[in-house]
């Protein structure tokens, strides 16, 4: 299907819709013509919001800054092309083939993007929270460095050779996606579900944890600044005995007798123990003094590499072909 004539037979739906006419004629004459006009005109913005464009091929093409929130792009072929900055937010992108293509800084927030086609593309600084990156979605080799991916569905997507660092996935789903060798360097995690994923080889250095794995928000700052978990030390068993007062030494070095049973007779006085002048009444025995709790567990992780299952994960292997 020529995909002139599939944009050109839409006009008339585009025309009650928000996008552009002219825009969507100007899309129309193909690659060529249109990167043109962008090059002519580069302080305009394409206003193509709403507009039906199924099918159509766009491979290539200058978008970049373009209006295409809502925009139906089911089945399109936009591979190689320059989105950086343009609004998808709320598009629906079913299907949608963008390998390769532009997205840096892109909206595309709560975009429909059942088995849509990213590998390779740039997708540094995009926006996708919320979206529905389902149906095992390709992100194979996406650069996805920064981008905030907060909240979206990401359930048996393929991600192996991913660059997730300092994206932001507090509250993703990634179960069961494929993520072998992906790198989530400094990467927020917060919140996400990983169950069943395969993260063989995967870079997790420095990554946000989920909390979870942590018994106290107390044990997670001395683990996470490389101090040991907090710990007391036990009591040896005999050291306190309620009926005897502990042995504390006083000035000069000796240690106190112990209350006598019976008091001492009137006459002729006792002598006063080494150490007490006479007349003076022996010091009292200290109160004894409760064990302290048993220490905590701890929780140990290597340098380099944290296991986040709850369970046993899934191997399995995915071709970003």
């Amino acid at each position: 299907m020529d995909h002139r004539s599939a944009i050109t037979r839409r006009q008339a739906k585009t025309d009650s819709a928000m996008s552009n006419v002219h825009h969507i004629r100007n899309l129309g004459q193909g690659a060529g013509q249109w990167n043109t006009w962008r090059e002519q005109e580069p302080d305009v913005r394409p206003d193509l919001a709403q507009a039906d464009l199924k099918d159509a091929d766009l491979a290539g093409m200058d978008l970049r800054d373009a209006l295409l929130s809502q925009a139906n792009l089911k089945k399109a072929d936009l591979s190689g092309s320059n989105l950086r900055n343009a609004n998808l937010a709320g598009a629906n992108l079913e299907e949608v083939n963008l390998a390769g293509a532009n997205l840096e800084n892109a909206n595309v927030a709560g975009a429909y993007l059942l088995k849509a086609n990213f590998s390779g593309a740039n997708l540094r600084g995009a926006n996708l929270s919320g979206s529905g990156l389902v149906g095992q979605v390709n992100l194979c080799g996406a650069d996805m460095t920064g981008a905030n991916l907060a909240g979206a569905r990401l359930v048996s997507a393929r991600l192996s050779g991913a660059n997730l660092s300092r994206a932001i996935l507090a509250g993703a789903d990634l179960r069961d996606a494929d993520m072998t060798g992906a790198n989530l360097a400094n990467a927020d995690t917060s919140g996400a579900k990983f169950d069943g994923a395969d993260l063989s080889g995967t870079i997790l250095q420095g990554f946000r944890e989920h909390p979870a794995l942590f018994e106290s928000a107390e044990q997670e700052a001395a683990v996470g600044a490389g101090n040991p978990a907090p710990a007391y030390e036990p009591v040896a068993e005999g050291a306190m005995d309620a009926g005897a007062a502990p042995a504390m030494a006083g000035e000069g070095g000796l240690v106190p007798e112990e209350i006598p049973h019976e008091p001492p007779p009137a006459q002729p006085p006792e002598p006063a123990a080494a150490g007490v002048y006479a007349g003076e009444p022996l010091p009292e025995a200290p109160a004894a003094v409760e064990a302290p709790p048993p220490p905590r567990p701890r929780r140990r992780r290597s340098s380099t590499t944290v296991n986040i299952f709850t369970r046993p994960r899934r191997w399995r292997s995915f071709s970003c072909s």
